[in-house]
């Protein structure tokens, strides 16, 4: 059973391949994945963008931007709950 992937949280820099990248690919097997951006560089946020991401978080992380995020996902998923 192929199971698909609702949420990704994904650092822009991330070795080998970039978070960009991945999204990329991430939203071919499934254009309704909501794809996250962890990043400590805010000049990313117009290419995290682009590729059609759900999301886009400067750190540090804080708990309350991430619940606020996930309330506003592009695809909602159902069950998710985002407390306090």
């Amino acid at each position: 059973m192929k199971q698909l992937i609702h949420i990704a949280f994904l650092d822009i820099e991330l070795g080998r391949i970039s978070g960009l990248d991945l999204s990329r690919e991430l939203l071919q097997i499934n254009p309704f994945t909501n794809v996250i951006f962890l990043t400590a560089f805010s000049n990313y946020a117009l290419d995290a963008w682009q590729t059609g991401a759900s999301g886009f978080l400067l750190k540090p992380i804080e708990a309350d931007k991430v619940r606020e995020t996930l309330q506003y996902l592009r695809y909602p998923v159902n069950g998710l709950i985002v407390g306090k």
